[in-house]
């Protein structure tokens, strides 16, 4: 009789630990989705982080001063390598040329194989110091619309 109440406490033992370990699984999981849709909703909000609202206007948007040449490039930005790298795809995709470092990653037309992404995503790769400060130019047409956007390495 000792026997079998032994082997009823490690049974109910075992199956405690169990119920435990799963709950705790479950529980870390839920904590981890909910990070990673926080995560998500914070980077779709990063589409259009060098762009800025002016009296309610997209600030590509606004007529450009025309008082001299450099006029049109003075609104200065900071963004960190890892920042510009996350945020190069984004703005190609908008349709703004990107110049980095002078090298140009022209608008993208949509009809891209995912080949010619990666080969783009690579170059800026080798181009940018993820640990560097890099200072953005705005250039504008003559309508006033963005026509590209100069990024140079602090």
């Amino acid at each position: 009789m000792m026997n079998q109440a032994k082997s009823m406490l490690w049974l109910l033992l075992s199956v405690s630990f169990c119920l435990t370990a799963a709950l705790i699984t479950l529980n870390f999981a839920e904590r981890q989705d909910l990070a990673l849709e926080q995560l998500a909703a914070q980077s779709h909000v990063q589409e259009r982080s060098v762009f800025s609202l002016v009296d309610g206007a997209l600030a590509g948007t606004q007529a450009a001063p025309s008082d001299s040449a450099d006029a049109a490039l003075d609104w200065r930005e900071t963004y960190s390598g890892l920042s510009l790298l996350y945020g190069l795809q984004q703005w190609v995709e908008l349709g703004v040329p990107i110049v980095v470092e002078g090298r140009r990653f022209a608008a993208l037309t949509g009809d891209e194989p995912a080949e010619v992404l990666e080969q783009r995503r690579r170059e800026a790769l080798s181009l940018l110091d993820l640990q560097g400060q890099y200072e953005t130019r705005r250039g504008y047409d003559a309508g006033g619309q963005l026509a590209e956007l100069v990024f140079t390495k602090k």
